[in-house]
């Protein structure tokens, strides 16, 4: 398992694409346990018109994390519009056109990333609660489908 491509939008990874050797191609971190597969997507990301910084492990990952320095930010042309809600925020970054960034840049800001708390810093909406009943396990003769005297799941969004 090889972790790459998450720490950019969609529309990024699609316009940022250049050949290699291009002065303005972008790099994207990788990370992952087995050194083969790593090359294998080193080698496709090359292919689709990126270079690769290599953080690592998967341990390593946090380092290109939501949070991070090298998480969608670098890759938008500054910060988007203040004040701004999150579906605002969301359609500022589709809609703005993305810069390279190329892979010293990259290695600069994994370098740069601190560990925070697990879970980061939140920057999505606070999250909400709800419950959902636990199903019955299959063959428990419970006599109500979709009960099992265990209490309602939480479920965070």
């Amino acid at each position: 398992m090889v972790k790459a491509c998450n720490n950019l939008l969609p529309t990024s990874l699609l316009t940022l694409a250049r050949p290699a050797g291009a002065p303005d191609r972008s790099a994207l971190p990788i990370a992952g346990d087995d050194p083969a597969a790593k090359a294998q997507v080193a080698e496709l990301l090359d292919a689709l018109g990126y270079d690769t910084v290599d953080v690592g492990t998967l341990a390593d990952s946090w380092r290109f994390e939501p949070g991070s320095p090298v998480y969608l930010q670098p890759y938008l042309p500054g910060q988007p519009p203040q004040g701004a809600s999150l579906e605002q925020y969301r359609r500022w970054a589709m809609e703005t056109p993305s810069v390279p960034v190329p892979a010293a840049r990259v290695r600069e800001l994994i370098d740069s990333a601190v560990r925070g708390p697990a879970g980061g810093i939140r920057r999505s909406p606070p999250r909400t609660e709800t419950t959902v009943p636990r199903l019955a396990d299959a063959g428990s003769g419970d006599d109500e489908p979709g009960r099992t005297g265990q209490p309602a799941r939480r479920l965070w969004f």
